[in-house]
């Protein structure tokens, strides 16, 4: 949600693969709908992450992170530049925290998880010993000071120290080449934790992703592709 709405509507932004970013403004009957691009110098979008009322920030499909203070009137970029920018600008993953930003990337090499901690002036990539420069990104949730990174070939990897460490997080899963999707956590990621993966279902941790069981029960037959998953609380 961005932008401060009009008393009796409702206001949306949504991103899109190809049109970039959109405004919805809901008057209780109808929707209007308005291109919100200033700025993105592409409309393939991967990902959004909205903040508060004005403020959301969102990952590319080859043009790096960008934010908007506005509502939508405007994007700057993020990604900085030279020694300390981005190595990857195929953005399929962001979370945010104050000033302290992550990024999860889709590229052949270089890619990977990064982090700043200055608002996206300087990056610089973590986990590179544990996480491989081809990973395909899918999600990152952050709760406290664990960390946890899902990729669409090597499952998922797993920060206690706000990502100083990493380890694959991957116990109970079956396979290899796992394409592990949002981490959905409630209060705490250390008490419950469910994830998907593709072919297999949802999995779930009581134990901070140290170990995973299946939970399907009571699903029906094809839940091994689901196309999402969210929890409450």
């Amino acid at each position: 949600f961005l932008g401060t709405p009009a008393a009796g509507t409702t206001t949306l932004i949504a991103a899109s693969l190809g049109g970039g970013m959109f405004k919805g403004v809901d008057n209780g009957s109808s929707w209007t709908w308005q291109s919100i691009n200033n700025g993105l110098p592409t409309g393939r979008i991967w990902t959004l992450d909205a903040i508060d009322a004005n403020t959301a920030y969102v990952g590319t499909d080859g043009s790096g992170f960008y934010k908007t203070t506005d509502g939508g009137g405007s994007w700057l970029p993020l990604h900085g530049s030279g020694a300390t920018a981005l190595g990857c600008m195929v953005v399929k993953a962001i979370s945010i925290s104050g000033s302290t930003l992550y990024a999860g990337t889709r590229c052949r090499y270089d890619s990977g998880l990064y982090k700043s901690t200055n608002g996206g002036i300087t990056w610089a990539r973590i986990g590179a010993s544990v996480i491989p420069s081809d990973v395909e990104a899918r999600s990152i949730r952050v709760s406290g000071t664990l960390v946890f990174f899902t990729t669409a070939n090597y499952g998922i990897f797993k920060s206690a120290d706000s990502g100083a460490t990493w380890a694959q997080a991957n116990s109970g899963i079956a396979g290899a080449n796992l394409d592990a999707f949002n981490t959905q956590c409630g209060t705490s990621c250390s008490a419950l934790m469910l994830t998907y993966v593709h072919g297999q279902g949802i999995y779930k941790s009581t134990n901070a992703g140290a170990t995973w069981s299946a939970s399907n029960t009571g699903l029906p037959g094809g839940a091994a592709a689901l196309s999402g998953l969210s929890k409450d609380g």
